[in-house]
């Protein structure tokens, strides 16, 4: 189970680093607003 989930929070992270890079770009407080939103998903 684990060698499942372990992947998926790496594709997750590589995906929140790119979204919050591109949307830094154009909206800083989006970027704020999706990074706190990825880490309340991941706890």
């Amino acid at each position: 189970m684990r060698s499942q989930y372990k992947p998926s929070i790496l594709f997750g992270i590589k995906f929140s680093m790119v979204v919050n890079i591109s949307l830094y770009l154009h909206l800083p407080q989006v970027a704020g607003f999706f990074s706190s939103f990825f880490i309340r998903l991941m706890i």
